[in-house]
């Protein structure tokens, strides 16, 4: 792992090897009607819980900002029946992982890549946390389309 990600995931509360207790997750989960795969458990009882500040190149006053990530299914709170556009879209299975305080929604796909959608644009910004994580840092982040 390239060391300034792993500084910025340390400085939100990560270590190696953390594993947090996700029941919660889990019961929030199966009550909005999603059944979560392996992967989506795994990465949810390193990250569950964190909120990832990102610092990125501000592009309109070519500053430094920060990009905060929360990683909690339920701050999502994306109901099952309103992310059958998403998956038709992207051909893939999405669960809800997260949001930010600007409002973009993270979902993770049962190969852990991660997609950022804003109401009904969207796009897969990384096949890992670590590869958003650097694409976020580097400016180089996938740019949205829309769903429909």
């Amino acid at each position: 792992m390239i060391s300034n990600i792993e500084e910025i995931l340390i400085s939100a509360g990560w270590i190696p090897g953390r594993c947090i207790n996700i029941d919660s997750y889990m019961e929030w989960f199966i009550s909005e009607g999603y059944s979560p795969t392996e992967s989506i458990k795994s990465f949810l009882h390193e990250f569950g819980g964190l909120t990832i500040s990102i610092p990125y190149k501000n592009s309109f006053d070519q500053g430094v900002a920060t990009k905060k990530v929360i990683i909690d299914p339920e701050e999502n709170g994306f109901e099952y029946e309103f992310i059958h556009k998403y998956n038709s879209y992207f051909k893939e299975q999405l669960f809800p992982i997260g949001t930010s305080e600007s409002t973009i929604d993270y979902f993770m796909d049962t190969n852990g890549a991660i997609y950022a959608i804003f109401g009904d644009v969207g796009a897969k910004w990384g096949n890992s946390i670590y590869e958003v994580i650097t694409k976020i840092t580097n400016g180089n982040i996938s740019k949205f389309v829309s769903l429909y």
